[in-house]
């Protein structure tokens, strides 16, 4: 009887110790499983409407999202424009636009022509000036001797560059580039180059104007960060802070342009590290995204709030698996060559892939979707190469 309790006993021990380590495993690698698809997403989903529109709409600057669709600033004031205009494109013609790429493979030879046509069919349209007013778009144009016309919903207004710019030393005479950066109902920023002017480790002038839509005030500062705060310390920044964007969900963080978070409870800019990628909107840091080559293993990202304090709670935690990857893809390699970023949005990844060889050369390349929107800890990773290789720059 005690040889027969001695053995059950024995087979209860393993059973334990066997769930135990199932389970053990299932939370170790729970955020390593995610789904291959050797093919473009077969559904149209909002975060693959974003990415289709920074796609379609690159170097251009998104101004504006709403329900129907995006507003882009178009042509930026220079040589060969003197007026701001823009473009629309909605999120109906452009689900329309993408629903025959859907489920698409890049090997196609005919799919991926298709894809690459897709942007010279976008359209392309200038808003008309109901529009522009409907959107609370300022209608910029600049007149002679730098003379800067602006009209809004509010009024109109003629600054004088020149004399508004006096201390950074801008003259009639000095070719300037200007466009928009950022919009809403309470202010918008216009970039200012001076391309007469150099300055020895920062390069062109680069000036913002803050304009209120009431054209009631408008603050000038040059847009490095360390002038940036040296104008949020003398109050430049006040009558604006209100109508900044704020990103994450204590509203505490201000997103300007580029990778300009700013703290409004202490007025401070503040430091993204340059190893780490700001998420187009502005709300998330992927950390060691902006490596020049994307560590293997374990992928960590958080919330603009999180990151601010310092803390290690990530929002999303997935691991590439660089080996899994080639192996899906058949790629005869002798490990990667180069991993980066691509495109980074609250649903949506894309990384830019390339293969060595077994002994040299390229083994293969590759564009990797990683699609969160149905699990964060097991995404659906989309192995389809849209020849997409760096992030879209703003002219």
């Amino acid at each position: 009887m005690q040889k027969k309790l001695k053995s059950l006993n024995l087979v209860l021990i393993s059973l334990l110790l066997l769930t135990g380590c199932e389970t053990n495993n299932m939370f170790t690698f729970g955020i390593t499983k995610g789904k291959y698809v050797h093919h473009f997403p077969e559904k149209q989903s909002p975060a693959l409407t974003e990415f289709m529109n920074t796609y379609l709409k690159v170097n251009r600057k998104l101004l504006i999202r709403n329900n129907n669709g995006f507003v882009y600033s178009k042509d930026k004031i220079g040589m060969e424009y003197k007026e701001l205009s823009y473009s629309y494109v909605s999120k109906s013609y452009l689900e329309k636009l993408y629903e025959p790429l859907l489920g698409g493979k890049s090997s196609d030879p005919q799919w991926y022509k298709m894809f690459r046509a897709k942007r010279t069919e976008v359209e392309r349209k200038e808003l008309l000036a109901a529009d522009i007013k409907n959107y609370t778009l300022p209608s910029v144009r600049l007149k002679e001797n730098n003379q800067l016309e602006i009209i809004t919903k509010a009024g109109e207004k003629i600054i004088d560059l020149p004399k508004e710019l006096e201390r950074y030393g801008v003259k009639e005479s000095h070719e300037l580039v200007i466009n928009v950066s950022e919009v809403n109902n309470q202010l918008f920023i216009l970039d200012i180059l001076d391309l007469n002017i150099e300055h020895p480790g920062e390069g062109t002038l680069y000036i913002g104007l803050f304009v209120k839509q009431d054209l009631s005030d408008l603050t000038a500062s040059k847009l490095m960060n360390k002038d940036l705060q040296k104008t949020i310390d003398r109050g430049g920044l006040n009558p604006y802070k209100e109508a900044f964007k704020k990103v994450g969900d204590s509203k505490r963080y201000a997103y300007l342009f580029g990778d300009t978070i700013i703290d409004l409870k202490n007025d401070q800019i503040m430091e993204i590290k340059e190893s780490d990628y700001l998420s187009n909107d502005g709300k998330y840091i992927y950390i060691n995204g902006k490596k020049d080559e994307l560590p293997n293993g374990e992928q960590k990202i958080q919330t603009i709030d999180n990151y601010m304090a310092g803390n290690e709670v990530y929002e999303i935690e997935y691991k590439l698996d660089y080996k899994k990857i080639a192996k899906e893809l058949d790629f005869a390699t002798s490990g990667i060559g180069s991993a980066k970023l691509s495109y980074f949005n609250e649903d949506y990844v894309m990384l830019r892939l390339r293969y060595n060889g077994r002994l040299v050369g390229t083994a293969g390349e590759t564009n990797v979707i990683v699609d969160f929107q149905e699990d964060k800890r097991n995404p659906t990773f989309y192995l389809v190469d849209l020849g997409i290789s760096s992030p879209p720059t703003i002219k």
